[in-house]
Formats: structure tokens, sequence, C-alpha cells
């Protein structure tokens, strides 16, 4: 909805209008790598594209960015994690036969 658009709460009130352009090319490209590589990416992608989001959270010249690239980390964990889940229980399985 707002392709070009960071959108961050501060002080419980919505701020919108802020262009986040070069973090999204930065982090799409990222991933298309990630995907490039393995067509479903593992758990440890999802890391590394949370360990560069709180990297890029670190250089953020505004408030907006930062927080966005925190809520943007984090939803790259809870995806590490699902995934690390996923992949246990498919190491887990009896082989096929």
């Amino acid at each position: 909805m707002f392709a070009d658009h960071a959108r961050a709460v501060q002080n419980g009130v919505l701020v919108r209008g802020h262009t986040r352009q070069p973090f999204v090319k930065a982090v799409n490209l990222r991933l298309r790598t990630a995907i490039e590589r393995h067509p479903m990416p593992s758990a440890n992608d999802y890391f590394k594209m949370a360990e560069e989001c709180y990297r890029l959270a670190s250089e953020a010249k505004t408030e907006v960015d930062r927080l966005a690239c925190l809520d943007l980390a984090r939803t790259w964990l809870e995806a590490a994690a699902q995934q690390d889940e996923a992949e246990k229980r498919t190491r887990d399985l009896p082989p096929r036969h």
C-alpha cells in the first residue's frame, strides 16, 4: 500500500511520508541473492538478513529509518525461528523407502 514510504509509530502516532527507497533496494537485493542461491532460504539466510537490518539500523540517519530497520530485523528473526523449526522437523523424519 505504501510501497515507497516508511511507516513507523513515534509516541503512539503513525508517521508516514519518509522515503526508504535505498533501504528497500538493499534488502531486496540481498533477499534476491539468497533466493537465487537457495530456492527456499534457510534459517541461516534469515538470520543474516536480520543481522543486515541491525547493521542498517545502527547506521540510520533518522529515527523512522532506525525503527523500520529494527522492525524488519524482528520479522526476519521470526522467519528464521520458523524455518529452523521446519528444518528440525525435516531432519527428524524417518527416511522414505
